[in-house]
């Protein structure tokens, strides 16, 4: 009888392990990502999230579904009203999972920051934009307050400028945005229990430099995430 109960006490600790760690977590959910660019889908993302919710935190629940929501964008036909909706139903549940959070840290406001502002895909152009935007300035100054050197948070500001209209300001500070990101990146502490952004970062940064026709630049930086980050086929493609 031993023997049962020891069995049974295994498949419990595996079960558990697989998501125990935090790190193990960024890590699982950075290869569901990789699984779900190759078959062009936000299934992957979905099938981790429901098989996994019990365990995750709130934390990691808002990062995936701020994946999925912009996944389903990406590869998701525009025309179907039903994937849009579902989109914006993701996005606007991990803005509520992070908000209720009592005591944020940086990681904290950076993702709400982020999800607040692909949320603003989903609402109609004049729905006090202003207001939204001083709320998503606002919680990166929280974030910034808490930690100067979170390569996150520059992401997210880079996002921010690359995404704002030139005539109310936009674009011109992108591209520092980016380049500090990766440096903090560079120096970043493998163990640290939050890792993501660093792809993006490049990848983000290639496409600034494309937007900009700035073509040199773009293959360099498009080299150096190959480097970095060989199975993204965005770099590959944009290196020569």
């Amino acid at each position: 009888d031993m023997m049962k109960y020891f069995n049974l006490y295994l498949m419990c600790w595996l079960l558990f392990s697989g998501i125990a760690s935090a790190q193990n977590t960024d890590a699982q959910i950075a290869s569901v990502l990789a699984t779900a660019h190759q078959q062009k889908s936000e299934q992957p993302l979905r099938d981790f999230y429901e098989k996994n919710e019990k365990q995750l935190s709130d934390y990691w629940k808002a990062y995936l579904l701020y994946r999925k929501s912009s996944l389903l964008g990406t590869y998701g036909s525009v025309k179907n009203e039903a994937l849009r909706l579902l989109g914006k139903a993701d996005i606007e549940k991990a803005v509520q999972l992070l908000e209720k959070k009592t005591d944020k840290d940086a990681e904290d406001w950076v993702l709400l920051a982020l999800c607040e502002s692909y949320a603003l895909n989903f609402v109609a152009p004049n729905a006090n934009m202003y207001q939204k935007a001083m709320k998503i300035s606002n919680d990166l100054d929280e974030a910034f307050s808490l930690d100067k050197a979170n390569p996150r948070y520059f992401l997210v500001m880079g996002i921010q400028d690359m995404y704002t209209p030139e005539m109310y300001g936009g674009q011109r500070k992108a591209e520092n945005y980016f380049l500090q990101a990766i440096t903090l990146f560079s120096k970043a502490s493998k163990d640290s229990a939050v890792g993501w952004g660093y792809e993006d970062t490049y990848q983000l940064l290639v496409s600034f430099y494309l937007k900009k026709g700035e073509k040199e630049k773009a293959k360099e930086t498009a080299n150096k995430g190959a480097t970095l980050f060989p199975q993204n086929e965005f770099f590959q493609k944009n290196k020569h």
